[in-house]
């Protein structure tokens, strides 16, 4: 959960789950949004790509994406970026204290699981930077859905400023 002001994206909660139904994350929002006063109109959601395609029952098989909808939450789902440039822009924000974190401890659990991020490793014990998804509770979703946040808010301030380390603009 963030909040948009003063043009910083400011993370201000944090909930993970697995192997629940999307409406127990539904439940979770409106919940949350109850207690905190929030009127649904002011949520927005922020999905990934695929969100189009992945299917849930409702009352009929659905999209994700329809199902958020249909719930009655405003929804933006992201097009197809390139993981480094999303990596980039996660790590612009940070840089430049666009992406700024809420002093709470649910906050500071996000950011401890985000720091344990894992990366696959080659039989050697190499590191392959291939990021482990679906292990246990990986933090690789937690980590993407920081990214999808930041995509959301920041891909047209940063888009042209985003460069690898030898020059060439992540397109």
């Amino acid at each position: 959960f963030a909040i948009f002001e003063d043009e910083k994206l400011k993370i201000i909660n944090n909930y993970r789950n697995r192997n629940v139904p999307t409406q127990h994350y539904i439940n979770y929002v409106e919940e949350w949004a109850k207690q905190n006063n929030i009127e649904k109109r002011y949520i927005t959601l922020v999905l990934p790509q695929d969100s189009r395609n992945i299917i849930d029952a409702n009352r009929y098989l659905t999209s994700r994406e329809e199902f958020w909808r249909t719930a009655g939450f405003n929804v933006v789902t992201l097009n197809h970026i390139g993981v480094l440039r999303g990596i980039e822009i996660t790590r612009t924000a940070i840089e430049t204290h666009d992406l700024q974190f809420v002093d709470n401890n649910n906050v500071r659990n996000f950011v401890a699981i985000i720091k344990a991020y894992e990366w696959k490793t080659s039989p050697n014990g190499d590191i392959i930077y291939v990021p482990k998804h679906g292990t246990g509770f990986a933090a690789s979703n937690d980590a993407d859905s920081l990214e999808y946040m930041n995509i959301a808010f920041f891909l047209d301030k940063y888009e042209k400023s985003i460069q690898t380390e030898s020059g060439v603009i992540i397109n």
